[in-house]
């Protein structure tokens, strides 16, 4: 394969990956142990699909390094699932998501929006989001399949995180 030819396929291959991923220089990373607590907020008009992945989420970071989920206002960390109205204000061109894309962004010191462009785009995101952060894994279906770490603690370094698959459908 020649050298143009190699560069073109990583370009492509490129657009898939992460499309923007900024951090603030000045801003901490968010670091969750076993001590900490998670708010999770899904929109009120959140499909069964949204509710299940968030769900997902709390239960997977709870299972890795033990974090309580609460309703609490003043919890470590609160994460915004779906479209809620913090995730449309805070995502330029939300509505205008391929069905797939995703961003994962972090608007303040302790929050986190977690959010696609359809249910499935959201649940790519949630997925993403404990791949990346809690280095969960699952190599194939089923409880066998899963890897879940047991970790002392998360550090979520307050990068966005964007994707877009290069096909139509993953």
């Amino acid at each position: 394969m020649n050298l143009r030819r190699f560069v073109l396929s990583m370009l492509l291959l490129g657009t898939g990956m992460c499309i923007n991923c900024a951090q603030a220089a000045d801003t901490p990373p968010i670091e969750l142990t076993a001590a900490s607590t998670v708010r999770v907020i899904v929109p009120d008009d959140a499909s069964e699909q949204n509710r299940e992945a968030a769900a997902r989420l709390v239960d997977y970071l709870h299972r890795v390094v033990g974090v309580t989920s609460t309703n609490d206002d003043n919890a470590d960390l609160t994460v915004h699932c779906g479209a809620t109205d913090a995730a449309r204000a805070a995502v330029d061109g939300l509505g205008a998501f391929a069905d797939d894309e995703f961003v994962i962004l972090f608007p303040d010191a302790n929050s986190v929006i977690v959010v696609g462009g359809t249910d499935y785009g959201t649940e790519f995101a949630v997925c993403e989001f404990l791949e990346r952060y809690a280095h969960v894994r699952w190599l194939f279906f089923g409880e066998e399949g899963e890897y879940i770490p047991q970790l002392e603690r998360i550090t979520l370094p307050r990068e966005t995180v964007r994707q877009k698959p290069v096909y139509q459908s993953r």
